[in-house]
């Protein structure tokens, strides 16, 4: 999907939504050699959940060698979450491979979390991580609002579903790197927002600004430096 494209004036009243240029939502698909560019997504509605150029939400399955280049994505409302370049999430997912975000913009309201520029969130809750391998998100612009948290490729927990997940979900990103600006936000970094226990990254590079300053800070938290209690 190519030229402009808009998807607009969703309304999530408060309850599950996925939106994606492609797909909204998928369980244990494949999803391989996806394009789309110039596709614009604004969701309404506090507590929106799940957007992306290709997919609003994946809970297992693969994304490989897929691309999402200019467009935007605007959630302002407050408490949106699960918001990202390429996906939502890829929740308790495999693998996201040889992929790629370009020029795009992320913008969500107050108090909003697990946002970034390539997937919103991503882990799993048992079993061998999510694997981000070979990524890049690349000129990328995320505009935060005031209480807003975890802004970088990131893992799962909310305070109101950890009775069935005690902690944040595990992933590994490694080789892929990211550039554009972050600007506002708390537990932000230029490559992961949150990292927990068994999450980590690896030899990956960023040249992102942080509210208008160049950083080298790859990581936002971790389980050394965040109390659980303080997730939202």
């Amino acid at each position: 999907m190519s030229g402009t494209n808009k998807i607009e004036n969703i309304n999530s009243s408060n309850a599950f939504i996925g939106i994606g240029g492609i797909i909204g939502g998928g369980s244990g698909a494949n999803l391989t050699n996806i394009k789309v560019s110039g596709t614009n997504i604004v969701m309404n509605g506090d507590n929106s959940q799940g957007a992306g150029m290709i997919v609003g939400g994946l809970e297992g399955g693969n994304i490989i060698n897929s691309d999402a280049n200019g467009g935007s994505i605007v959630a302002i409302d407050s408490g949106a979450y699960s918001v990202g370049g390429l996906t939502g999430c890829m929740h308790e997912g495999q693998i996201l491979k040889n992929s790629s975000v370009k020029n795009v913009e992320v913008k969500v309201g107050k108090n909003a979390s697990l946002i970034a520029g390539l997937s919103g969130h991503s882990g799993t809750s048992q079993g061998e991580p999510t694997l981000i391998e070979n990524c890049k998100a690349q000129d990328v612009k995320i505009i935060a609002g005031e209480g807003s948290q975890r802004i970088g490729m990131i893992g799962y927990y909310m305070q109101k579903t950890k009775q069935y997940y005690a902690e944040p979900t595990n992933f590994i990103i490694k080789n892929s790197s990211a550039s554009g600006s972050i600007d506002g936000g708390d537990m932000v970094g230029t490559i992961a927002g949150l990292v927990w226990k068994n999450s980590k990254v690896e030899n990956s590079t960023s040249s992102v600004k942080i509210n208008g300053v160049l950083s080298n800070k790859q990581i936002g938290g971790d389980s050394t430096s965040v109390l659980i209690s303080q997730l939202k």
